[in-house]
């Protein structure tokens, strides 16, 4: 089966987008490579993105704690666990949310 694959940017071109929710067993920095434009306009991005973080298929995808966390700061986004406490380092498998600065 081939499936097309296209970037966050692509395919929410000009679009707002209020949520996003991101569960790919451990692509999500490369998703959110591909909304470097979602995230960073300021009348598009997200007020939160949710992610499920799967630390133990990083090795083989070329992404850390630190450069997922890095994408999300420099992108104006504070980074908590769900019940609100800041995230510095990503260890264990979980889910953790991107919530915009600023409003």
């Amino acid at each position: 089966m081939i499936v097309d694959v296209v970037t966050l940017d692509r395919a929410f071109v000009g679009k707002r987008v209020d949520v996003l929710k991101i569960d790919v067993e451990g692509y999500g920095e490369m998703v959110l490579r591909g909304a470097n434009n979602l995230l960073r306009t300021p009348s598009l991005r997200p007020r939160a993105v949710f992610i499920e973080v799967h630390p133990w298929a990083w090795a083989s995808l070329n992404t850390e704690s630190d450069s997922l966390l890095r994408l999300l700061n420099e992108a104006g986004y504070r980074v908590e666990t769900l019940d609100g406490v800041p995230v510095r380092s990503i260890e264990q498998y979980g889910e953790i949310v991107a919530k915009r600065r600023g409003g």
